[in-house]
């Protein structure tokens, strides 16, 4: 896949003369998102990991609640973005709600001071996409770094980083085989991508199966490393949880840190 199209932003477009999205997912055909519900089904068939993607679709999706509403009332139109903010929460994870919040009060300000809000909003959601797009591309760098000539790679999960992972090793030159289920017991490093690091250096939002996987790679005495491009959080996450003493190292947009120090990376600069 060309570089360019690793960047959601890339993929996701809004065409005001329209008044809708353009949206290429990561496989698959460009498709049009005319509304909430086309972002949420969007979303809802996304593989994890991708999170630009997902944080786009969503701050898009109020960009077109706002462009619905453009001759309404204030009140209304911030009524509907609120509504519209509540619906998208179920489907973006607890990490990304923040952005969802300062979507709003970008919003809200706009409308309260006569300001032109779909411009505002727009500005900032390119903005918050291409930060998404430049840790997942930071990350799947780093990573790529830890791999070596004719590793065979267990691969758990997907997403940005780890595509950014793979294309930056290919694009060096390094050979890399990938395990495929029979031959599991081969695999010289594994990769866990999609997941979510907790501030305790656990890897949360796995598949029960996913953790055994792990837990076996780790008993043959071969790394695991854990892509988490935008750090650590301390949002709930569904699904289970691969351990941290199973975790050689997590992997982030700021860098390598053992899984007991994951914390540290709250303290960095962005």
């Amino acid at each position: 896949m060309p570089h360019a199209l690793l960047h959601t932003a890339e993929r996701l477009r809004y065409d005001e003369t329209h008044g809708h999205i353009t949206w290429t997912p990561p496989v698959g055909e460009t498709r049009v998102i005319a509304g909430i519900q086309d972002a949420l089904e969007a979303i809802a068939g996304l593989e994890r990991g991708f999170n630009a993607d997902v944080v786009g679709l969503g701050l898009h999706a109020l960009i077109l609640t706002l462009r619905a509403r453009r001759s309404y009332p204030s009140d209304v139109a911030r009524g509907a973005m609120i509504q519209a903010a509540e619906t998208l929460r179920d489907a973006i994870h607890p990490q990304y709600g923040p952005i969802l919040d300062q979507a709003l009060a970008i919003a809200d300000s706009a409308l309260l001071t006569g300001n032109d809000a779909i411009e505002a909003l727009t500005a900032f959601t390119n903005d918050a996409i291409a930060r998404l797009d430049r840790a997942a591309e930071r990350c799947g760098r780093r990573a790529a770094a830890l791999l070596d000539e004719n590793d065979f790679l267990q691969i758990i999960g997907a997403g940005a980083a780890l595509r950014w992972m793979l294309q930056t090793a290919i694009d060096q030159g390094i050979v890399l085989r990938i395990a495929d289920t029979d031959r599991r017991d081969e695999a010289t490093v594994c990769v866990v991508a999609g997941a979510y690091a907790l501030l305790n250096g656990d890897i949360a939002g796995v598949h029960p199966a996913e953790v055994a996987i792990v837990a076996a790679v780790r008993q043959r005495g071969a790394p695991v490393y854990a892509l988490a491009p935008d750090g650590p959080t301390a949002a709930a996450s569904p699904g289970a949880r691969i351990p941290a003493q199973c975790i050689n190292a997590i992997v982030t947009d700021r860098g390598i840190y053992r899984p007991e120090r994951i914390a540290a990376y709250h303290h960095l600069s962005p």
